[in-house]
C-alpha cells in the first residue's frame, strides 16, 4: 500500500514486503504483483491523474520475465499488449 512507500529526492523506497513471494514458484505471483502495483497507481493517480493511464505492472513484469529488470532500469509506464494469438496446439 501507499503507507509502505517512502519518497524523497532520491525516489521511492519500499519499506515493507509482507507478501514477498518467489515468483518462479508461485502461480499467483503475477496477479498479486499486478494488484499491488495497480492499487498504488490508483492511490497516487488521485494526486497525479496522468498515472492512471500507465501500465507499470505489465511493463515491470515483462522486463522481469525477460531477465532485463535491474535496479537501474528506467521505466516508462508504457506497455503494448501482444496481439499475437497463442499457439495452444504446440
Amino acid at each position: 500500500s501507499e503507507f509502505n512507500v517512502l519518497v524523497d529526492t532520491n525516489g521511492p523506497v519500499i519499506i515493507d514486503l509482507p507478501q514477498a513471494v518467489n515468483a518462479a514458484a508461485n502461480n499467483s505471483a503475477q496477479a498479486m504483483f499486478t494488484r499491488d502495483v495497480n492499487n498504488m497507481r490508483r492511490y497516487y493517480g488521485e494526486f497525479a491523474p496522468s498515472l492512471l493511464k500507465t501500465q507499470y505492472a505489465k511493463e515491470i513484469w515483462a522486463l522481469f520475465e525477460e531477465a532485463s529488470l535491474t535496479p537501474n532500469t528506467t521505466l516508462s509506464g508504457e506497455f503494448e499488449d501482444s496481439t499475437e494469438a497463442a499457439d495452444v496446439d504446440a
